[in-house]
């Protein structure tokens, strides 16, 4: 069974997924400009979360790489 992401993505010729975790790293940027950080509450995805995601490519028929490597 195809994964809805490999649905919208396989007529595109797409072979390769790279899957780039979330991370706070440009919190401190939006604080020393002065300017809210919408994404505060945003919870970072855990070890599980991105191995779920990642098993759902390849069933799909992706080869995925985790953080851009």
């Amino acid at each position: 069974m195809e994964w809805g992401h490999g649905k919208f993505l396989k007529p595109l010729d797409v072979n390769e997924v790279h899957l780039l975790t979330f991370h706070q790293y440009g919190k401190s940027k939006y604080i020393n400009l002065g300017t809210d950080y919408s994404l505060e509450e945003l919870e970072l995805p855990s070890d599980e979360d991105i191995k779920d995601i990642q098993l759902k490519f390849i069933s799909s028929g992706f080869d995925v790489i985790i953080g851009g490597e």
